[in-house]
């Protein structure tokens, strides 16, 4: 008789719901992406949070680490530049390492319910699907096709990248805007109609 398959829980914490968003700064979705240094044989990772919204990047952390101090520097200084004060802002995760650390719950709780923290549940990477989508964009578009000789051209090409992200690529659910574009129109009152 076959085994069924044991369903982890998590406890404790805020688990995802489905929600219905209206502008930018409502919910950002955030995940954890490696690639690989040729030259050094060795690993990088890239933090991207992005708003579901208008699929603008906020804020990224990339290095040769990623704690979960990292993690809430990263977060930290996307909310100070680009959350809007009459919002409460949902930052949805999956269940990494980095995700669940003492030091970032504990950032987490220091918003007062300004921000809230939810994680989908193990196994659905669909719940996080507008960081996924981006992450398979980065993934085909640029880690599959790029040699790095060392962290630092994997360093300085991931962020030109994640800045034509934003600056050049068009999105067909936002009328063929580019992330920045649909962000300035809605955040100056308009619509992308």
């Amino acid at each position: 008789m076959p085994r069924r398959k044991k369903v982890s829980k998590v406890k404790g914490r805020r688990i995802c719901q489905n929600r219905t968003i209206s502008k930018p700064d409502e919910l950002w979705e955030l995940d954890l992406k490696y690639g690989y240094i040729h030259g050094e044989e060795r690993f990088y990772f890239i933090l991207i949070i992005i708003d579901v919204f208008v699929r603008y990047v906020v804020n990224y952390h990339i290095g040769l680490s990623c704690t979960g101090k990292d993690l809430v520097l990263a977060l930290n200084i996307a909310v100070e530049k680009h959350k809007l004060d009459t919002n409460q802002l949902i930052i949805r995760s999956d269940n990494g390492s980095q995700m669940t650390s003492k030091v970032f719950i504990k950032n987490m709780e220091s918003y007062n319910n300004e921000v809230i923290h939810e994680l989908i549940p193990p196994a659905t990477p669909n719940k996080n699907a507008h960081v996924e989508a981006f992450n398979s964009i980065l993934e085909i578009e640029f880690m599959q096709v790029r040699y790095f000789h060392s962290y630092g051209q994997a360093y300085d090409e991931t962020i030109e990248f994640i800045d034509k992200y934003n600056t050049e690529r068009i999105h067909g659910l936002l009328n063929w805007n580019t992330p920045i574009e649909a962000r300035k129109a809605y955040l100056n009152g308009g619509n992308l109609g």
